[in-house]
C-alpha cells in the first residue's frame, strides 16, 4: 500500500514540476534533468524511462516532506 501512495504522491510532483516548468518536455529544465539522470545516449526504452521518471517522481516527493519536517 506505501509503495502506492509514494507512486501517486511521484504523479503529483512531476504534475508539480510540468505546470512550473511552463509544460515544456524539451525545455532547459527537463533536458538538464534527463541529461544528468540518464546521460545522451542512455540506451532505454519507454517502458524503462517511464519507470525512472516514477523514481525521480517518488524521490521528490520524499525530499520535500523531509524539508517540511
Amino acid at each position: 500500500m506505501r509503495h502506492h501512495l509514494d507512486t501517486l504522491w511521484a504523479l503529483y510532483e512531476l504534475a508539480r514540476l510540468y505546470v512550473i516548468t511552463g509544460g515544456k518536455l524539451n525545455g532547459a529544465y527537463w533536458t538538464w534533468r534527463w541529461q544528468t539522470a540518464l546521460g545522451e545516449n542512455h540506451g532505454k526504452n519507454r517502458w524503462e524511462l517511464a519507470m525512472a521518471a516514477l523514481e525521480y517522481g517518488r524521490w521528490v516527493a520524499r525530499i520535500r516532506r523531509a524539508a517540511k519536517g
